[in-house]
């Protein structure tokens, strides 16, 4: 009995919390783009592509043969220099054919494929599929 009127009161604190956060917010006009500078990265010669932060790109796919091309490719077409992206495509298919599909017609240099058979644990797996590329 007293769990829900803890829980109660507990609701209600946060909704009056954020009522006057998001008002302060709008009175004194402070939005996203006055508090932080969203610039884009400049090229530098000496320094090359290593501003850049390496960014992780996950595709998964099961028995899907008609989008692979385009989900894929997109995946590789992203404007990121080549070496700071890594393209990992997991796939739980039961066609053993789509990893020739897959690793025949798509242009990419940093293009990683991993099959894995179907196992309960499947938030695990996938941490480890994170582990092994980096």
């Amino acid at each position: 009995m007293y769990i829900n009127l803890v829980m109660l009161i507990m609701l209600f604190t946060e909704k009056v919390y954020m009522a006057i956060v998001v008002a302060f917010n709008k009175l004194f006009g402070k939005t996203p783009e006055k508090r932080y500078k969203f610039e884009p990265f400049e090229d530098d010669v000496e320094l090359g592509s290593s501003i850049y932060p390496l960014v992780l790109v996950q595709v998964p796919m099961f028995n899907e043969k008609e989008v692979y091309h385009l989900s894929i490719g997109v995946a590789c077409g992203l404007s990121w220099p080549s070496d700071c992206i890594i393209i990992q495509v997991l796939d739980d298919s039961t066609d053993p054919l789509i990893k020739v599909h897959i690793l025949h017609f798509t242009n990419c240099d940093n293009l990683y494929y991993f099959r894995k058979e179907n196992t309960t644990l499947q938030a695990f797996n996938d941490t480890l599929y994170i582990f092994k590329v980096v």
